[in-house]
């Protein structure tokens, strides 16, 4: 729930960014999604739907069963190769995890793919 919240607040805000002014800081998005943790971590990115072959008229119609695999599959790889992200990622500590994306739908940037990943412990 705090990564689904996350990526929606991101494609809302067209914001690639941890915290953006105005909306609930890290913790708080982890209390709203009822989360007891000790320690957290978040990863995020952004991406586009042409990396999937998708334009923004795929946004109207209904997207592909393997989208959510898709993009898993791409943002592994981009995180694991920043030893930032791959920290969070590694970190013995995070015992469960959860990720999340959303698209924006309309223009200009329709097509933007933003990705969360959150990590528990």
């Amino acid at each position: 729930a705090a990564a689904r919240h996350q990526a929606g607040i991101m494609a809302n805000a067209r914001i690639m960014e941890h915290e953006i002014p105005g909306t609930p800081n890290f913790p708080a998005r982890l209390r709203s999604a009822r989360a007891r943790v000790r320690t957290a971590g978040e990863n995020i990115l952004r991406d586009n739907l042409s990396r999937y072959g998708l334009g923004c008229a795929a946004v109207s119609a209904e997207l592909p069963h393997r989208l959510a695999q898709d993009v898993a599959t791409v943002s592994a790889p981009r995180w694991i190769g920043s030893p930032k992200h791959f920290a969070n990622i590694a970190n013995p500590r995070f015992r469960r995890a959860g990720g999340a994306f959303a698209i924006v739908t309309t223009a200009p940037e329709c097509g933007q793919v933003y990705v969360a990943q959150v990590f528990a412990g």
